[in-house]
């Protein structure tokens, strides 16, 4: 009789750091715990191409903090797979080293492509669409994905350099927001992702699919303007057209103080939410998408789906 073996994935993000426990035994998968520490490693990087030295100090206490949880389940087998932050950066490879030998937890820094592929075995083993068109878009720290597909899989998948932080950082935008800022925002996401736009012309997504952190904190927000509290279990939630707009209308012109007292807003992802927000208002305006599917399902369950499959085909 096999034994049960416990699965620890980090997702190394450019601003948050998450962890996914799960035992797998007799064929049977359990969640056993979720964490997330909002490192924002990213952060400060654009300029020199460089992870800060606070930075990394942030991802090794995080890191630790992950181990010290899982050593609760017992032995465990790590994964952990780095983004943007570590892609882009001239030493991110150095910094994923010393992060593994100082963790204990292999990181591995993957393409953007492999990264988007993750996110869609993620989303195809937790979700299913039958056979609609859609779009999943995850938006990281500092690049965002997007995953095109239908009932006989994947259509087409692409990463770009446009996540909320880098995004913020490149186009130095105010907060609130300069008036031109918007349309000249858009005109330059226009330019960002034509290589995709120009493909959905002819695979027109009926719906968006919303991956994690952004997307959640939005559902969390609509929740407590509904209901007046959190919702805290859900596989996806529906968002329509005209909640997406109102959402859309209230945040563009807000300032970090009006956002951080909107109820389910996370102190930490308040000052990256203006970027998010002109990037999903720009995909769902371009492509004309009425419906957004909000998930939390994202990079580290796929991590998880492939690494099972791949030892229990």
């Amino acid at each position: 009789m096999s034994s049960a073996q416990i699965y620890g994935i980090v997702d190394v993000g450019s601003n948050t750091f998450n962890l996914l426990l799960a035992k797998f035994y007799q064929g049977q998968l359990e969640i056993l715990a979720q964490d997330r520490r909002p490192v924002m490693l990213g952060k400060g990087s654009h300029e020199k191409g460089l992870i800060l030295p606070e930075a990394e100090a942030r991802a090794i206490q995080a890191l630790a903090e992950f181990m010290d949880l899982a050593q609760n389940y017992g032995p465990t087998n790590w994964k952990g797979v780095a983004t943007a932050a570590l892609r882009y950066a001239k030493n991110g490879a150095e910094v994923a080293q010393r992060l593994s030998q100082t963790s204990g937890i292999p990181i591995q820094v993957i393409s953007g492509e492999r990264e988007a592929e993750f996110i869609f075995k993620g989303v195809q083993a937790h979700l299913n669409f039958g056979d609609q068109t859609g779009l999943i878009m995850d938006v990281g720290g500092a690049s965002t994905e997007f995953i095109a597909f239908n009932g006989n899989g994947l259509l087409g998948l692409w990463s770009f350099p446009i996540g909320a932080t880098r995004l913020q950082e490149v186009l130095a935008l105010h907060d609130p927001l300069l008036p031109q800022q918007v349309n000249s925002t858009f005109d330059w996401l226009q330019n960002q992702l034509q290589p995709m736009l120009a493909v959905l012309q002819i695979h027109r997504p009926q719906f968006l699919v919303g991956s994690s952190g952004f997307f959640d904190t939005l559902v969390q927000m609509q929740a407590f303007r509904n209901q007046g509290q959190p919702l805290l279990n859900y596989s996806y939630h529906s968002l329509s057209a005209e909640t997406l707009q109102y959402w859309t209308e209230r945040l563009i012109p807000s300032s970090l103080a009006e956002r951080l007292a909107i109820p389910g807003m996370l102190e930490f992802r308040a000052p990256m939410f203006l970027a998010s927000i002109l990037q999903v208002h720009f995909v769902l305006n371009a492509l004309q998408i009425p419906t957004v599917h909000c998930t939390r399902i994202s990079l580290k369950e796929g991590v998880l789906a492939d690494w099972i499959s791949s030892e229990h085909p």
